[in-house]
């Protein structure tokens, strides 16, 4: 790696798009931000660790239970920043700027489900929302935006560290979301206990000769 004043030169994207990673926000140590410089690319992408935790599919599931999801200690997806600040995008932020073309997205580059690298690429809009970006700046966006996580990747030691980082920030919110889905699920075994029970009482009293003899004179008795 070779230091330079803006950043760690941390390698070439194909194209020449060279690859710069920054400070990034101070406060925020679980973010890795990157800058990239090429044939007409400019501009930073953030990438934040992510849990990829989809939800599990089941067979049966009891009516009222809690939807189910795979759980990670550690994140071991992407949250993927090129441009603006998206609302639902969390800590992330970009400035990306690719064949003339603002972008304002990102997207989620998942581990544990396979990743659409066919992902939408925007850029604002005059009504201050966001709009599909032209194709040729849409094409180049995703190309450079899987270069760039595999070479984010390829720094195992790093991804590690912002793992680390983010699971302490998250840890406090994670834990609520934890003891409510536990509350949830624990109220459920008590009703599926209490089912339980009742059926264990009704198989006997079939399947035992005498208690169904008995059970037919007491209400015979009636």
């Amino acid at each position: 790696m070779k230091l330079e004043q803006d950043g760690i030169l941390v390698g070439t994207l194909p194209g020449g798009v060279s690859v710069r990673r920054t400070e990034g926000p101070g406060p925020q140590p679980w973010i890795t931000e990157y800058e990239l410089v090429g044939n007409r690319v400019s501009g930073r992408v953030q990438i934040v660790p992510y849990y990829d935790e989809p939800v599990v599919e089941r067979n049966w599931s009891p009516n009222g239970a809690p939807t189910e999801r795979a759980w990670e200690f550690l994140p071991s997806a992407f949250s993927i920043t090129y441009g603006g600040k998206p609302a639902w995008h969390g800590d992330g932020r970009g400035t990306l700027v690719v064949n003339g073309v603002v972008l304002d997205g990102g997207l989620i580059w998942r581990t544990l489900t396979s990743s659409d690298e066919s992902f939408r690429v925007c850029r604002p809009n005059q009504y201050g929302g966001t709009e599909e970006a032209p194709v040729g700046a849409r094409d180049k966006t995703r190309a450079l935006v899987r270069d760039l996580v595999e070479l984010h990747r390829q720094d195992s030691l790093l991804v590690r560290e912002k793992a680390v980082e983010y699971a302490k920030f998250r840890r406090s919110r994670r834990l609520v979301d934890l003891d409510k889905e536990h509350r949830a699920v624990s109220a459920l075994l008590r009703e599926l206990m209490g089912r339980n029970a009742e059926l264990v009482m009704r198989h006997a009293l079939m399947s035992d000769d005498a208690r169904f003899a008995a059970a037919l004179l007491g209400v015979r008795s009636r």
